[in-house]
Formats: structure tokens, sequence, C-alpha cells
């Protein structure tokens, strides 16, 4: 059982994650992509984010610094839901 493979590591695992928190806190350091994901990834981003599904969906992108009456959207998402 996953459980109790875990508590037999527990030690292991709590002395390395102060090294992985410290390696996130470095300035350069990212999270990397493998290849398999990347094709998922569009899907993830719409998943995470009803506002920018909305967007995509629903609004058309003219100029830049156009702009809309917050009701119009709330509207619209409202409708979209």
């Amino acid at each position: 059982m996953l459980t109790e493979k875990l508590l037999v590591e527990r030690v292991g695992i709590f002395n390395w994650a102060p090294d992985g928190l410290d390696r996130l806190r470095e300035p350069d350091w990212h999270f990397v992509q493998p290849k398999s994901g990347e094709a998922l990834a569009p899907a993830l981003k719409r998943l995470s984010s009803h506002v920018r599904t909305l967007v995509e969906d629903r609004c058309q992108p003219r100029e830049v610094g156009l702009a809309t009456r917050m009701e119009a959207m709330w509207l619209a998402y409202k409708g979209w839901v």
C-alpha cells in the first residue's frame, strides 16, 4: 500500500524537502515541461481559468486598449457557464 511505503520513507522525504524548496526559490529556476505533456498544456490552461476560457471563446481581439463594461462581461459569463 502507498501509505505504508511513504511512512517508511518519511524521514528521507522530510530531509529532501528543504533542498527542493531552496531550488524553487532560486531566481533562475523553473519547472521544465516534458515533451509528453506539451500537447496537454493548452487544455490544462483552459481548465484552470474560466475567465481565460470565456475570453478565448467569446471575445474577439480588435485593438489594444479597448474596453467593455463590467456588466456586459458579467452577463456574458453568466450565460456562458
